[in-house]
C-alpha cells in the first residue's frame, strides 16, 4: 500500500507542474495534497517535487520571498539528487527569483548551474526555460548579443519540443530585445 501512495503523490506533483499555466489554482491544490501526503509517508522526493510546484506557484503571483524559500527546501533535496529533472528546475526559478530582485549576479549564477544540471540530464524543457531566464537577465544588463543568443537557444530548443506556447514566448523575447537594438 505505501508504494500506491507514493505513486500517488508523484501523480499529484505531475499534475501541479502540468497545470502550473492553465489552472493555478488547481496546481496549487494538487501540490499541497502531494506535500501533505508526503510528509506523512516521509517520502522526501515527493515533498521536494510539491515545494517545486508550490514554489512556482506563488512565483507566478509575484509572492517571490515565499518562492525563494520553497525552492530553498526543494534544492536542499535535488543538491543530492541532481540527476532528477527537478534540479534544473528548481535552479532557474533562483535564478527568475533572484532576477527579480536584481541580484544579476546571483541570477546568472543560478542560470548557469540550471543550463549545466539540465544538459547533463538531457533535460530539454529545463534547458529551453534556463536558455530563456538567461536572455531576460542579459536584457536587464542590456547585454543584447548575449539576451538574443540565449533566447534564440531556447527558440531551437522549443522547436524541437514542437512546444507551441515555447516558441511563442522564445520569438516574442527575442523580438522585444531586437526592438531593444532599435528604439
Amino acid at each position: 500500500m505505501p508504494s500506491d501512495l507514493l505513486i500517488r503523490s508523484d501523480e499529484l506533483n505531475s499534475q501541479a507542474w502540468e497545470l502550473r499555466y492553465s489552472d493555478p489554482d488547481a496546481s496549487r491544490l494538487a501540490a499541497e495534497k502531494a506535500f501533505s501526503q508526503s510528509e506523512e509517508l516521509n517520502y522526501e522526493r515527493g515533498k521536494a517535487y510539491a515545494c517545486l510546484n508550490l514554489a512556482v506557484g506563488h512565483f507566478y503571483q509575484s509572492r517571490n520571498r515565499e518562492a525563494l524559500e520553497l525552492c530553498l527546501k526543494a534544492l536542499s533535496w535535488f543538491q543530492d539528487h541532481p540527476d532528477e529533472n527537478g534540479y534544473a528546475s528548481t535552479l532557474t526559478f533562483i535564478a527568475n527569483i533572484y532576477e527579480s530582485f536584481g541580484d544579476y549576479e546571483n541570477a546568472l549564477e543560478q542560470c548557469q548551474k540550471a543550463i549545466r544540471a539540465a544538459g547533463s540530464n538531457n533535460d530539454k524543457e529545463s534547458l529551453g526555460d534556463a536558455q530563456s531566464v538567461l536572455g531576460l537577465i542579459h536584457t536587464r544588463l542590456r547585454d543584447y548579443d548575449s539576451a538574443l543568443d540565449a533566447y534564440l537557444k531556447a527558440l531551437r530548443i522549443r522547436e524541437e519540443l514542437a512546444d507551441q506556447q515555447a516558441v511563442a514566448s522564445s520569438l516574442n523575447l527575442a523580438a522585444h530585445v531586437n526592438c531593444s537594438y532599435f528604439p
